[in-house]
């Protein structure tokens, strides 16, 4: 199925339009993080070790970003909740505002956005070899291989690892919110864009 968008309706004079098409964005891009970061599971390819925790910091950095977005346009009155909101919508937008999700931003998604996925803030780096000259003198900077000529880092790996372990301290329960908040999104977007729009969907 595809879903045809008539472009004589998109009015780029318009805030909240073009911040429905921003999340959508951010959604999609984080979408495609998940799904490598899953590998089989999300019926692709599994990724290197080294790729896998690169690609769980850059979704997890890509809900973060996606939440901050979203809460700033709704600050500022762009987007807001329907009058008429369905059971599914209402719960979404109870979850977003929710003080778990308000925590979750601060501690863990937004954290990994600012400084070890999208930015990398030097006390993240320091922490990391602050902690590994205690324990080695030596560390793999760079790595080639018959698959990989171009090579890798596997220290850079070991330090954006080191972030999510040490910040998200990971567990089950946190892993199914940050999953939660990106569904939650998806549905308040998704809805939107399909009130604004006379979208046809085609088989």
């Amino acid at each position: 199925m595809k879903v045809k968008l008539n472009l004589n309706e998109i009015d780029l004079q318009d805030p909240k339009q073009i911040a429905l098409f921003q999340l959508l964005c951010s959604l999609s891009t984080t979408r495609t993080c998940l799904g490598l970061y899953m590998g089989e599971e999300a019926g692709r390819a599994n990724l290197s070790s080294q790729d896998d925790i690169i690609m769980l910091a850059m979704a997890l950095a890509g809900i973060g970003e996606t939440l901050h977005k979203f809460e700033e346009l709704v600050s500022k009155g762009v987007i807001q909740k329907a009058i008429n909101c369905d059971s599914v919508l209402a719960e979404a937008w109870v979850f977003i505002e929710s003080q778990a999700i308000k925590e979750l931003k601060k501690t863990n998604l937004k954290y990994i956005r600012d400084k070890s996925a999208f930015h990398f803030d030097p006390e993240p780096i320091k922490e990391f070899f602050t902690e590994s000259m205690k324990e080695t003198n030596e560390i793999d900077l760079w790595e080639t291989s018959e698959q990989d000529k171009h090579g890798f880092s596997p220290l850079a790996s070991l330090i954006i690892s080191n972030t999510l372990i040490n910040v998200t301290k990971p567990d089950k329960e946190r892993a199914e919110l940050s999953m939660k908040v990106y569904g939650a999104l998806s549905t308040i977007v998704l809805y939107e864009i399909n009130e604004h729009y006379n979208l046809n969907a085609i088989q």
